[in-house]
């Protein structure tokens, strides 16, 4: 282990930082509250929701699964909306942020905040 006399001169010995959240000031460490997340930050730490989780919640909501597949049908055609029709009938879970729950929700004039609540609605299902 090096000691003092392995460091140049006018080098300072420095206690160890405690966590992340601390920045060096005045000779010492300064505890600073980490920021608080963006809405979009929140969401992309959202857990995934099964494909019965993500059904249950929408029929509970007001809106059938009929809405749903007339919004991807109404999409224009091209890749986009054949990856969002194996998308609903195939995958097994779902993330918030995914491209094609977002252009479903647009379509269905869903805000990010109503898909926040249905997603953490979701979650207890």
């Amino acid at each position: 282990m090096p000691d003092a006399a392995d460091y140049g001169e006018g080098t300072i010995a420095t206690p160890l930082r405690p966590s992340v959240n601390h920045i060096w000031q005045n000779n010492s460490w300064v505890h600073v509250a980490p920021s608080k997340p963006t809405p979009e930050e929140l969401r992309a730490r959202m857990p995934p929701i099964t494909k019965r989780q993500l059904r249950l919640t929408l029929v509970r909501n007001g809106i059938s699964l009929a809405q749903v597949e007339q919004s991807i049908a109404a999409m224009p055609e091209g890749l986009e909306k054949q990856e969002a029709e194996i998308e609903w009938q195939d995958a097994s879970q779902f993330n918030r942020l995914h491209l094609t729950l977002l252009l479903v929700a647009t379509a269905l004039s869903l805000t990010p905040e109503q898909v926040d609540a249905m997603w953490e609605a979701a979650l207890i299902v």
